[in-house]
């Protein structure tokens, strides 16, 4: 077997969200072997441990903060993409996919997680949007069979009849309405994609009329996250997601497993190819993979590349590596920093100490693309920056210029699960070395590192963001939040605001590339480059697909 490796000519940005914002599975047989237990990722990742005997999760470090998981310790009851296995037609329907997920969710809240693990889980497979992306991440029919945009400031969705949620009731128009000022309310970070709405007008039952502020460039791209939700369910929602996707909540066991039955009343009949999906959570990738080769589970939603690297020519894994504009981070604008917070030549001076090409070849096994803007390489806004070389040195002289002579200290924050941004904050730790400063990495359980992450409580966090359709997802998710908190710098507010209420792309383009420069020559984060993604799978496993965005979508997973 042969990894599959696309890389495909981008039309329109690739993209969705954010390992934390910041935005693709198998298809039918029965998993004979039984799945084993979680595990924790071990101090050496690629000594594989025995299937059948794996430790118990590991605990948040005492290094990090001590926010508590937002889940309970208890069970909680009941677009064509470009690369994965083919789909196949079978007769019936597998009882199970089980399928190995790094981290776990936060909660089953559609409007206030944003975790990467929880959209390839949870998101995708529950809930519906408005609209969604299309195989060339166009805009197509989700939950609104068509739409209308008369004038630069109104929207007019006109919702497909019919379709239900999972406890039963009918999808309605004014449960958009409810949604999205529940979002609003909520104040997490999908509220910027509702700010700009200014008046709704339930028209009838299935069709609703928004009017906006003002123009909003990527209006339709901000909707394909929002998930659509019924007054009803508000009470229970962390806990018991209700939506109106292929697959409905059955199960979650905190750090252990979540579990996804097949919703028979789903408005597309043949999509759910298996009676459950069963994600199991195991952290370290080695782990995962040793159960993946015993047939104790079917797939694996996320790998390093360098361990799916070793798959070419394996006859009993199926490797699939998917071209994304997926980049991996770091997030210099933390609140407990302040030679990094305070100073834009320190900033670029930890720039100078990061050696990207060793990032490529030892992190991404010499795949993806090097670059310094957020912008996905290539596409309309994309504007190509010089950055800083490697040349621990010259930052050293750099950081005496900015009153740091002896260097300084500072930790960065890391989740548990992604050996990859591990392997980058090593090899910066060594090229800081060089220039004097001394950096400790701290590795976290996603119970303490996504509320320091949300709440800039941290020196330095690496981060990963999905590709994203249009440039102002970064800008929304993610700059602007510094721009609101720790990164002062008006100019770069204005043209953020300007970019995104311009309709002329040509026009944007000019907004954006001045961005780009204020972006890069004030570093408030370090892009290490682009990145594929990567996943695993037994070799009867069909209907695996990653998209353009790094998205993997389960959905229409067959094990047979």
């Amino acid at each position: 077997m042969t990894v599959t490796t696309v890389y495909s000519s981008r039309r329109h940005f690739v993209r969705y969200g954010l390992l934390v914002v910041a935005g693709g599975i198998p298809l039918l047989a029965a998993c004979t072997a039984a799945p084993v237990q979680p595990t924790a990722a071990p101090a050496q990742p690629t000594a594989a441990p025995q299937p059948t005997t794996p430790p118990k999760p590991a605990t948040a470090p005492t290094a990090g903060p001590t926010a508590a998981p937002a889940a309970a310790a208890a069970p909680t009851p009941a677009a064509k993409p470009t690369a994965g296995t083919d789909v196949a037609k079978p007769a019936g329907l597998a009882p199970q996919a089980v399928i190995a997920a790094a981290n776990d969710i936060e909660s089953g809240d559609p409007h206030t997680n944003q975790a990467l693990i929880y959209g390839n889980v949870i998101r995708l497979n529950v809930f519906n949007s408005l609209v969604r992306y299309g195989p060339n991440l166009d805009y197509v029919p989700d939950l609104a069979e068509k739409w209308e945009n008369p004038d630069d400031k109104t929207y007019i969705f006109h919702l497909r009849q019919g379709a239900k949620y999972h406890n039963g009731q009918e999808v309605e128009a004014s449960h958009v309405e409810y949604s999205f000022k529940r979002i609003a309310d909520k104040k997490a970070v999908f509220a910027s994609r509702v700010a700009g709405i200014d008046a709704y007008q339930v028209v009838d039952k299935y069709t609703i009329k928004l009017t906006l502020k003002a123009p909003q460039a990527d209006f339709i791209d901000g909707l394909v996250l929002l998930s659509i939700v019924p007054p009803e369910v508000d009470a229970e929602l962390d806990k018991k997601p209700v939506g109106s996707g292929p697959f409905q909540f059955a199960e979650w066991v905190p750090n252990d497993h979540i579990t996804l039955q097949r919703f028979p009343g789903y408005f597309e009949k043949d999509l759910a190819r298996v009676e459950k999906l069963v994600f199991k959570i195991i952290p370290d990738p080695q782990v995962a993979i040793t159960n993946l080769q015993a047939g104790a589970i079917d797939g694996i939603l996320d790998i390093p590349l360098a361990q799916a690297s070793t798959f070419k020519s394996s006859t009993t894994v199926k490797a699939i590596v998917q071209s994304t504009s997926s980049i991996h981070i770091l997030e210099l604008m933390g609140k407990n920093s302040e030679p990094i917070r305070s100073s834009a030549k320190v900033r670029q001076a930890l720039a100078m100490c990061l050696d990207k090409a060793a990032v490529q070849k030892i992190a991404f096994a010499g795949e993806g693309k090097q670059k310094w803007s957020w912008v996905p390489y290539g596409t309309w806004a994309y504007k190509e920056e010089e950055g800083y070389q490697f040349d621990p040195q010259k930052a050293k002289a750099l950081l005496a210029e900015a009153g740091y002579p002896d260097g300084f200290s500072f930790s960065i924050n890391l989740l548990n699960g992604y050996p990859e941004g591990e392997k980058i904050a090593t090899i910066w730790q060594a090229g800081l070395q060089q220039a004097g400063v001394t950096l400790q990495l701290q590795t976290m359980e996603r119970a303490v590192w996504s509320p320091a992450y949300r709440g800039h409580d941290f020196d330095v966090s690496w981060n990963v963001f999905p590709g994203f359709a249009d440039p102002n997802y970064f800008v929304a998710f993610d700059l602007k939040v510094h721009l609101a908190d720790q990164w002062k710098n008006p100019e770069a507010a204005q043209l953020a605001d300007q970019a995104a209420t311009t309709l002329d792309q040509a026009k944007r383009k000019e907004l954006y590339a001045k961005l780009q420069d204020i972006f890069v020559s004030d570093v408030p984060v370090i892009v290490t480059q682009e990145v594929p993604a990567a996943s695993l799978t037994r070799p009867n496993v069909s209907g695996w697909q990653i998209n353009a965005l790094g998205h993997v979508m389960v959905r229409g997973v067959s094990v047979g």
